[in-house]
């Protein structure tokens, strides 16, 4: 492969991993902000509880994957059943007949059909109503150019820099479970966590990029950064993927190499923030 060849996949490269960025970040505001408008109770990390006398609605329509949930006329059964309904999926969950999509509280006599005619299936998840699955795509990104076959770090590298402001979007987000109370009826919706975002985000990057100076010396930078700047109580989560990866590093790398390997540097290699002596 020539040169040019290369600088070329790498500017499509680059432009591909922005785009995922920048959808990424758009949708998780846009959600949040469409649930915050009309939630009558704040987000919360806790998963969504019901009585234990809770109706299940079992899924009705064909398998697939969750594209989107119509909120809005999930809202309409609950008012027109007067009851409480628990969604127990998501946006990018799998679901086939039977699959357990929610429990319903008091009402009227709630029907499995009612609800499964407020999820959106298809046969694959969708970047437009699905942020997290922009964020899994980068995530990917990263696993791929550090596989043995690609050994390719800087690509790798590359995709973190995105990651990471999709990190800063989220972390000011509201997250997590909402519940949407109307005069009559209430829908709870499931959310992604600050520590789900996380683990998507870092967890096997962590696991298969400890070996690779370039990425661990940026994962360094961002977890650096992120736990000084997000919100106070999403910094614990923060500094645990810290330790994490400074264990990680510790069982993959000889000792002569862990302080470098662990010193930021936004580039990976090339803009070391470690103070130099010439």
């Amino acid at each position: 492969m020539t040169g040019q060849h290369v600088v070329s996949d790498k500017i499509r490269v680059d432009s591909v991993l922005s785009a995922l960025g920048r959808r990424a970040r758009a949708d998780l505001a846009q959600r949040a902000s469409v649930r915050g408008l009309t939630s009558a109770a704040g987000p919360s990390d806790e998963a969504p509880t019901h009585d234990s006398d809770a109706v299940s609605i079992p899924f009705t329509g064909r398998p697939g994957q969750v594209v989107s949930i119509n909120v809005a006329r999930l809202r309409r059964v609950a008012a027109r059943r007067d009851a409480r309904i628990v969604m127990r999926v998501r946006v990018g969950d799998a679901v086939v007949t039977g699959t357990r999509v929610a429990v319903v509280e008091g009402g009227r006599g709630v029907r499995p059909r009612e609800v499964s005619r407020c999820l959106l299936v298809d046969d694959e998840r969708s970047l437009r109503h699905d942020p997290l699955y922009a964020l899994r795509i980068l995530t990917d990104v990263s696993l791929r150019a550090l596989s043995p076959g690609i050994n390719d770090p800087t690509t790798a590298v590359r995709a973190l820099d995105e990651v990471e402001g999709v990190l800063r979007a989220a972390a000011d987000l509201p997250l997590g479970t909402v519940e949407l109370e109307g005069r009559r009826g209430s829908v709870v919706l499931r959310g992604p966590t600050w520590a789900d975002i996380l683990a998507l985000a870092l967890l096997e990057v962590i696991a298969f990029g400890a070996d690779q100076p370039q990425v661990t010396r940026r994962l360094t930078a961002m977890l650096d950064d992120l736990a000084d700047e997000v919100p106070e109580h999403r910094r614990p989560a923060v500094q645990e993927y810290r330790s994490r990866l400074a264990d990680r590093v510790a069982a993959v790398v000889p000792e002569a190499d862990r302080a470098t390997a662990l010193s930021p540097d936004l580039q990976g290699i090339g803009g070391s923030r470690s103070a130099r002596t010439a």
